[in-house]
């Protein structure tokens, strides 16, 4: 068992901060394939939260793939989806979009049309390892070329 202990995302609430920091620690490599996470009483208190955060957070990041939980044995950590690059914490929420699980913010008043970013996770099914690296080859060459979105889309008039 590994004594991790997250560092949660303030901006999120507590259980979806959670699910998020398992995705990110993933992601960079700091949890590992097959590794069992902390109890949840365990890692509770160690994050000064409540038992019920803590079986939230579990279960939201079960339910986008990230771990499995054994009944009576814990909680373990599923393989990486796709081997993409690590998001950069420091460009908020919104661009964190959760491209490799699946797990999007919560509705944020702060992200208007003017802001220039579109959150497409809310509509999307839960992730499929196929669908997720082609929406992130999609993502990423727009990001490259945001020209090309007006090639291929066209808004009727």
């Amino acid at each position: 068992m590994t004594i991790w202990t997250p560092t949660l995302d303030p901006t999120l609430p507590r259980y979806r901060a959670l699910a998020e920091a398992i995705r990110l620690d993933i992601a960079s490599g700091l949890l590992k394939e097959d590794e069992r996470l902390p109890p949840q009483r365990r890692l509770a208190d160690a994050l000064g939260v409540t038992i019920g955060t803590v079986t939230r957070g579990y279960a939201e990041a079960e339910r986008h793939g990230l771990v499995r939980a054994r009944v009576g044995s814990g909680t373990y950590v599923n393989a990486p989806v796709s081997a993409g690059p690590v998001p950069d914490r420091r460009f908020g929420h919104a661009l964190r979009a959760r491209p490799s699980f699946g797990i999007a913010a919560e509705s944020d008043d702060s992200l208007s049309a003017s802001s220039g970013v579109m959150d497409l996770t809310m509509s999307l099914p839960p992730p499929h390892p196929a669908r997720q690296q082609g929406m992130a080859a999609a993502l990423t060459a727009i990001s490259h070329s945001p020209e090309a979105i007006g090639a291929e889309c066209r808004i009727p008039e």
